[in-house]
């Protein structure tokens, strides 16, 4: 026979009233974390996240019988794991900035592009297609993987800065520790809008401002065993590959690596990022120039621009090539898993190496080159999706 007890389950009672508090928090916490509500604001994501947080335990730590002691050693293991890491993370965080260095705090160098400043000139207040550039540098060198990123906290830009953090990823890479680490930042909100405004007063100079940082952080993707490397970026993804495209073309320079073929597709709306990265372009394609090699070509696709021609040379090299309209995935990654495209020496066998499709894009975009990728995978084709997505 089955019987049914009543449960009494009274909110005007402290433990049970902080049980619906922690619950709450707990459900609170999963809803923030929802990407579409984290990208509205970071600044306001985090701080929301950590007061959630703070409650949820607190409520735990109300809703734990006081005449027992063994259910709060849980807790209390729990909280003495988290201000030992937070202890450990705030000690390297000072060592990093400077502590003890004696050459004082990091500064960071912060400069708009070329593009923005004609824009000025024309007393156009268009800052979508900015970029802003940031030249940290640092007290101390620090070690940063391709693909990885710092939190940046900069407290003099304006009067709220003091409470924003913000992660940005490093475009700069070394195979050593570097002195100082370059962003590319798209004013969006927060912090990058008010370094927009601060960059805007002294026109084409920079300013300098106290920084500090912490990190790195993140994964990085490990490439040095494929031999094809397709890139693939939209707008301001450009900003997560360009450390990978330096680490490989170092790479192959440097004979530690398989790869024999990178090519950077890049799909903008207008040209007005490009010409603000014009530089870090540059820069990439004259480090790759080992015994006349060329193994890294760039595909730029502007779907909104006027052209003399299509196949337009864009940059100081010819393998930077502008082209009208939307790519063609399914043609470019048919073409590169071929390996028709990597020359080969006659009459030896050269078996065809793995490939790598790598993809910092729109959602929409990525969704579309996954299907594509899946017709491939017999080719040991993949497809790596970065931290960083632009949205």
């Amino acid at each position: 026979m089955w019987t049914t007890q009543k449960v009494d389950f009274s909110i005007h009672e402290a433990h049970n009233m902080f049980t619906l508090v922690s619950a709450g928090c707990l459900g609170a916490l999963f809803l923030f974390s929802l990407p579409f509500l984290r990208q509205l604001s970071y600044e306001v994501f985090l701080r929301t996240h950590q007061a959630l947080a703070g409650v949820c335990v607190y409520g735990i730590w109300r809703h734990l019988p006081a005449d027992n002691l063994y259910p709060h050693l849980y807790l209390y293991a729990a909280l003495g794991i988290f201000v030992l890491t937070s202890t450990i993370q705030f000690l390297i965080f000072l060592y990093r900035n400077g502590l003890f260095a004696g050459q004082g705090c990091p500064r960071a160098i912060v400069s708009t592009s070329t593009n923005y400043q004609h824009k000025i000139k024309k007393n156009t207040n268009d800052t979508v297609n900015t970029a802003i550039r940031v030249r940290l540098v640092l007290p101390r060198p620090v070690k940063v993987q391709a693909g990885q990123y710092i939190n940046l906290w900069m407290p003099s830009v304006s009067l709220s800065s003091w409470a924003q953090t913000h992660p940005f990823v490093v475009t700069s890479w070394s195979c050593r520790k570097q002195d100082t680490l370059d962003l590319l930042l798209q004013p969006r909100s927060g912090i990058s809008t008010a370094l927009l405004h601060q960059a805007r007063a002294v026109g084409e100079g920079s300013i300098s401002f106290l920084a500090f940082f912490s990190g790195p952080h993140g994964i990085s993707e490990p490439v040095s065993h494929y031999e094809t490397v397709l890139v693939i970026a939209s707008e301001f993804g450009i900003a997560a590959v360009i450390p990978y495209l330096r680490k490989m073309i170092y790479g192959y320079n440097t004979c530690t690596s398989q790869t024999r073929r990178i090519h950077l597709v890049w799909q903008l709306e207008s040209l007005d990022i490009a010409i603000a990265t014009q530089e870090l372009l540059n820069s990439l394609l004259e480090d790759d120039i080992l015994d006349n090699g060329y193994i890294f070509a760039i595909s730029i696709y502007v779907k909104n621009g006027h052209f003399i021609k299509n196949e337009l040379p864009f940059g100081r090299h010819e393998r930077a090539v502008l082209h009208k309209g939307v790519p063609d995935y399914s043609n470019i990654i048919s073409s590169e898993a071929s390996g028709n495209r990597i020359e080969r020496l006659p009459e030896i066998y050269d078996e065809h190496g793995q490939m790598l499709v790598m993809a910092s894009t729109s959602n929409v975009l990525r969704d579309q080159l996954r299907n594509i990728v899946r017709g491939y995978l017999h080719h040991q084709v993949r497809m790596s999706e970065l931290e960083f997505q632009p949205q």
